[in-house]
């Protein structure tokens, strides 16, 4: 006993000595490995940490096992490396481009930066590696009970003493080299990578002297003997005895999955500052290693078989040296035997303390403020002490009948509990974190309850003996399958299945989508580019004609600034510049159409004079296009509406205006002078009695003024007609019709049946309570309609801003072309024209959205730094010349609503920019509790009996005329309705002759946790290829203007393009051989039919099922969304971006 204790002392001695030495050598060099075959060749032995001591020594465990039961742990990763490699290669380079460090960060990643979720799996991670740690310290037993037991009786507890003793030479050895601070600064762990390459070579050098000493046994008892040995059937009768080619598949498929999540959460951490493309060459590395021990064990087993009398029938591999009483086969054997368990033990107790503290310490603690080195240091020490502990505890509740083999499959079913989370993560867009979660809890409690539980408490798990349920399904199956694995393929499945049944159903964040398409999209490691080269001053130049030049040079150089790097415009172009160009143009034009534009200036395609004029087409097109939008919705309203603009000239109208005033059908058109209206009406007696001209001066007038009215008019055929007009900002009016005459009718019966009551009290009882219940009835219409004409404004409003945005800057964009004067001069008035409509519709929208209550304001923290900044920003390029302007920017964060909170500063400036004289200052002072906003002016003051009616709509004061001949007097009244939804106090003070003060109390609120960055590089996207072919393309539309509109714009994309309002017209035009390309249809079609129908109609009548189809609609309710979803069809929303149109377009044709 104690030659075999000095030999296992010595072992332990020698193999501590390599740790300790590799870790002092790799920390005196901190270069990387410079030899590309040192590299490979120590990257290939970093995954034999997947060999631990359950194959070491569990190949060989008992001669009652039947070998081939370990063949998978052998064949899994063969098959994997072999045919499956480029699966793990597109997790490592995912891994090394989005500096993903293990598992855990990974799924978190993919699904959406989900923390919970990252929190989830690393606590999965911890409950599945105890057992297998627990596995190696049985292992560490196995191996000093065999050695010591062939000399003497060794009680098991001093073996347990022995093994505690060893926990505790491993907790030092795990925190001499994960405690080092350039290791844990500098994330560098070359310490580790040359651990696991000693221990891989000890292994494989024990293997290969056991099996030559199994060689010679051989040769000298046998071959001396001239026994005849037929090693056919030896092979047979030892490797083949009970095969079972059900566990066989099963176990080898376990296999190959267990061992992609093992070897990816080992080689994360080992080999974490290799190159990607040394794996091709490492997998063959690590193969040939498997394949030296795997062939190794084969002579072993076949000579303990054949002297199983003589050496018993277990553990040959540590017992065959023993026999031969070779101190050398001994202390190599043991060599390996620690190489094979501690190596293990430290690569997974250091894996699993780096997953624990970024998950938890890092995440938390890192959040709220820079953490030291000792925090750092002590927190890691802390994980390692307790996995080694919790191991400890697991190995002690084992039981000794209990084999390696048992807790190496139980282990290796939790494991593969990270598979399906794993795979959908790189190959399912639809999974979402809400089924990777549920998937996971489901497998891992199931797994729990029927293998880790029996396990911990000693149950017998070599049979159905612990389930009768399980007994029974296992049973009727057409195969038989061990306990372990039967329950380990019934916990993947129903991991499985809740993984794909709730990433279906359950909804995914958008910021799912985009990583999805993150991970999905990567195809593994490529070598060399084709990546097209483009400068920061190509960027700048396509930026600027959309934003301005002022402006995008200040937004690129405050994001160069971020970036820490100068803005050279001649540098090339890095992917962050080119997305967060693509992002601004984003907010202006879509993201498909900054996607086109960026493309087209990468490429290098320069705007001709086509262009030019396909910008202006498009402008007219969407004006067109907004006035067919804008009559559609009129039509639904009983109210008679008319809208003219500041020029007096009629631009919209309904069918009800049309009924009222009942006109010849072609009197009425767009841009007519709203005096020859007048006049009209007025030669038929509907504007009251006197002169016609004079009639006419005086409306005119009164519009010209801006005034609001509200007046009832009787026309000839004696319907009264209620009229209300209310200015539009800017110029123009808006102005209702309501026929009142029933309204009227009882009021007037009403007013008779008063003057009679004394007389017909009781006769007239009846009749007055019937006319009492007409004039409610009545009023409660023209309530009615008063709303209605609420939520029309409303509606209006929002529908003509995003036309007359997008038309602006097309008009922008003309300016920076270089024009003739002429044209010039008409961009000039067409956007100071579209500017106005813009103002004019702003305040409209405003009004109506307090007035019909729908702002629903956020409380939020918002920084007034970065708000003033940007208000600042806004109004440097507004001050009048006379006036300066400066923001005194106040560093607090306070709870309110960002948007109404901004918008109130604005009219604040607004008002003191136009009435205002000198100087201009926005700033800040602190209350308790509070802050109070500010906006001071130096202009001529306001009277303090004014003070409070300023606040009221259309109010402003007369001789505040300086630059208000355009104000309309709504900015304050907008700005006191946000501040009552915010319930922040307004407030004004102001002195006469010297200025004014205009305030807004807020709450202060503690500064936000710092934000994560997230950098998401987003390549530019390819545009297709020019086509010489002219593309056919079929349109169809209940509305002839619309259907007109469409065939003039794709006309000048060169495009043949039919036209056809319904079916029946669809087949004229199909009648003439006409073979369209792409369909264009719109989704109400008259008399209920559908576009959905008639796409499928023309698909069958043209034997062409693929035929691409888009839908095009203003209801883009989610009930029609979900519908074009299923249907797979593609959706574009009225109005109509044209740029949006043709590149949707070009996603399924070439446009020429």
């Amino acid at each position: 006993m104690l030659w075999y204790s000095c030999i296992i002392v010595t072992a332990l001695i020698i193999y501590t000595i390599l740790l300790y030495g590799s870790t002092i050598y790799a920390s005196l060099n901190n270069t990387n490995i410079s030899s590309p075959f040192l590299r490979k060749l120590f990257y290939g032995l970093s995954f034999t940490a997947y060999s631990s001591g359950w194959i070491y020594l569990g190949a060989l465990e008992s001669a009652d096992n039947e070998p081939w039961t370990y063949l998978p742990l052998f064949l899994g990763p063969f098959i994997v490396f072999i045919f499956f490699y480029r699966f793990f290669t597109k997790i490592l380079v995912i891994s090394h481009k989005e500096n993903i460090p293990s598992i855990p960060i990974f799924l978190e990643k993919r699904y959406g930066n989900s923390k919970a979720l990252a929190i989830v799996i690393t606590l999965v991670c911890i409950i599945i590696f105890i057992p297998y740690i627990a596995l190696q310290l049985r292992a560490v037993i196995t191996l000093l009970s065999v050695t010591l037991e062939y000399d003497s009786d060794y009680s098991i507890t001093a073996i347990n003493y022995i093994v505690l003793a060893v926990t505790l030479c491993l907790v030092f050895l795990i925190i001499l080299i994960s405690g080092r601070q350039e290791n844990l600064i500098q994330n560098k762990y070359k310490s580790l990578l040359f651990i696991a390459s000693i221990s891989a070579f000890l292994k494989v050098v024990a293997f290969i002297a056991i099996a030559l000493l199994a060689c010679y046994l051989f040769y000298k008892n046998f071959s001396s003997q001239n026994l005849a040995i037929d090693f056919y059937s030896i092979t047979k009768s030892i490797f083949f005895k009970n095969f079972n080619l059900a566990e066989f598949i099963f176990q080898t498929t376990i296999s190959m999955m267990a061992g992609i999540c093992i070897i990816y959460l080992f080689q994360t951490n080992i080999a974490k500052e290799q190159k990607v493309k040394d794996f091709y060459a490492a997998r063959w590395i690590f193969l040939f290693y498997l394949s030296i021990i795997a062939l190794s064990t084969i002579p072993i087993i076949i000579i303990g078989h054949l002297m199983i009398k003589d050496i018993g029938n277990e553990y040959w591999l540590i017992v065959l040296p023993i026999y031969e009483k070779s101190s050398a086969l001994i202390l190599i054997t043991v060599l390996g035997g620690f190489a094979a368990t501690a190596g293990t033990t430290i690569v997974c107790c250091f894996s699993l303390s780096r997953i624990i503290n970024q998950t938890f310490f890092s995440n938390y603690s890192l959040s709220l403020s820079s953490p030291s080195f000792f925090q750092l240091q002590t927190f890691r020490w802390l994980s390692i002490i307790t996995i080694l502990l919790l191991a400890f505890i697991c190995h002690l509740c084992l039981s000794y009948q209990t084999t390696l083999s048992d807790i190496g499959w139980i282990s290796f079913a939790g494991l593969i509990q990270l598979f399906p989370a794993m795979l959908g993560a790189l190959y399912w867009r639809s999974a979402n974190k809400q089924g990777v979660i549920l998937g996971i809890l489901l497998g891992i409690s199931f797994w729990a309850t029927t293998l880790l539980c029996p396990l911990l408490l000693k149950h017998d798990i070599s049979q159905f003996t612990t389930n009768s349920i399980l007994e029974w399904i296992a049973e009727s199956l057409p195969f038989r399958l061990s306990y372990i694995t039967f329950c380990t393929i019934l916990a993947f499945l129903i991991n499985f299945t809740a993984f794909f049944t709730f990433s279906l159903l359950s909804k995914k964040r958008v910021v799912e989508y985009w990583q999805a398409t993150k991970f999905i999209n990567q195809n593994g490691y490529k070598q060399g580019s084709n990546a097209f080269v483009v400068t920061v001053e190509d960027l700048l130049l396509i930026a600027a004609r959309f934003i301005g030049d002022k402006r995008t040079l200040t937004l690129f150089e405050n994001f160069a600034r971020e970036q820490e790097v100068p803005l050279v415009l001649n540098n090339k172009a890095t992917p962050e510049l080119i997305y967060y160009t693509e992002h601004l143009l984003a907010e202006k034009l879509g993201s498909s159409t900054a996607r086109a534009m960026v493309g087209s200036a990468i490429e290098g395609k320069e705007m001709q004079m086509e262009d030019v004029l396909l910008i202006a087409d498009e402008a007219s097109e969407v004006l067109r296009f907004n006035r067919s939008l804008l009559q559609g919705a009129l039509e639904h309203i009983d109210q008679g509406i008319s809208v003219i603009d500041k020029s007096l000239q009629l631009v919209f109208w309904n069918q009800s205006y049309m009924d009222l005033f009942d006109y010849p059908e072609d009197f009425i058109t767009a841009g007519k002078p709203v005096g020859d209206i007048i006049y009209y009406n007025a030669t038929r007696g509907m504007c009251g009695s006197g002169a016609i001209d004079e009639i006419v001066i005086k409306r005119l007038k009164w519009l010209s003024l801006g005034s609001p009215h509200k007046s009832e008019r009787v026309f000839p055929n004696g319907r009264v007609i209620e009229i209300i007009g209310n200015p539009m900002p800017s110029g123009g009016f808006v102005t209702s019709f309501t026929d009142i005459t029933a309204y009227r009718e009882a009021e007037r019966k009403l007013q008779e049946s008063n003057e009679l009551l004394e007389q017909r009290v009781d006769a007239r009882t009846k009749e007055l309570s019937e006319l009492n219940t007409a004039l409610i009835k009545a009023k409660s219409h023209a309530e009615q309609a008063n709303e209605s004409k609420t939520r029309f404004l409303a509606a209006v409003s929002h529908d003509l801003m995003q036309p007359l945005n997008a038309a602006r800057l097309f008009a922008s964009s003309l300016s920076q072309e270089t024009l003739p004067p002429s044209a010039n001069s008409l961009i000039d008035h067409l956007e100071l024209s579209l500017s106005s409509a813009e103002e004019l519709i702003s305040d409209l929208l405003d009004i109506s959205r307090l007035e019909s209550g729908r702002i629903v304001p956020k409380n939020e923290t918002v920084s007034l730094a970065m708000l003033f900044d940007t208000i600042n920003k806004e109004f440097s390029a507004l001050i009048p010349e006379d006036i300066s302007f400066k923001a005194h920017i106040c560093h607090a964060f306070v709870k309110t609503d960002a948007k109404l909170l901004k918008r109130i500063l604005q009219n604040f400036l607004t008002n003191a920019f136009r009435y205002g004289e000198g100087r201009v200052i926005l700033g800040a002072r602190r209350l308790k509790g509070y802050i109070r906003i500010e906006v001071w002016d130096q202009g001529q003051g306001i009277p303090e009996d004014k003070q409070k009616i300023i606040f009221e709509e259309f109010k402003r004061l007369d001789s505040h005329q300086t630059r208000a001949e355009k104000g309309l007097g709504l900015g304050l009244a907008i700005a006191d309705g946000f501040c009552k939804l915010l319930n922040h106090p307004i407030g004004v003070r102001s002195w006469l002759g010297k200025g004014s003060v205009f305030s807004v109390t807020v709450p202060i609120s503690a500064p936000p946790a710092p934000p994560v960055n997230k950098n998401v590089d987003t390549p530019a996207p390819s545009l297709p290829v020019p086509n010489t072919t002219a593309i056919n393309i079929l349109c169809v539309d209940n509305e002839e203007s619309i259907l007109i509109g469409m065939k003039t714009l794709l006309s000048r994309w060169q495009c043949n393009v039919m036209i056809a309002k319904d079916q029946k017209e669809c087949e004229n035009v199909l009648a003439t051989d006409f073979k369209p390309q792409i369909l264009l249809i719109d989704y109400h079609l008259d008399a209920g039919y559908t576009g959905t129908e008639l796409i499928r109609w023309l698909r069958n009548y043209l034997n062409a099922p693929k035929l691409p189809a888009i839908i095009i609609s203003a209801d883009n309710t989610p009930e029609i969304i979900e519908k074009l979803q299923q249907d797979k069809l593609d959706f574009i929303k009225k109005p109509i971006k044209p740029a949006q149109l043709r590149a949707l377009i070009s996603l399924h044709v070439n446009l020429k």
